[in-house]
């Protein structure tokens, strides 16, 4: 939404994939925050590190969800959109483990 409020009227809105690309990736950024958040809590990583592998997270997260390919999903209608968020979640989550 956030993309679509400040792209303007010059700028074209994302489509529907793309959008949901974005709300996947920041949802998968933000449980990611959660285990950072967790280990800087546990002393295992200090304040600094944890500001430094945010950076790191949200480029890597964005690069390897770009790889998804949108066509995959079929189109995106307000029916359907559920159902692709769900199954693009499942393939970022699966993109994302393969480490």
């Amino acid at each position: 939404m956030k993309k679509i409020i400040l792209a303007g009227s010059d700028a074209p809105a994302p489509s529907a994939g793309e959008s949901i690309r974005s709300f996947v990736g920041e949802m998968t950024l933000q449980l990611s925050l959660v285990e950072l958040r967790n280990q800087i809590l546990a002393g295992v990583t200090s304040p600094q590190v944890a500001t430094r592998k945010e950076r790191g997270l949200r480029q890597w997260i964005t690069a390897k969800l770009r790889n998804l390919d949108l066509a995959a999903y079929g189109k995106v209608t307000a029916v359907t959109c559920h159902q692709v968020a769900a199954n693009l979640t499942r393939d970022a989550l699966v993109l994302l483990a393969a480490r």
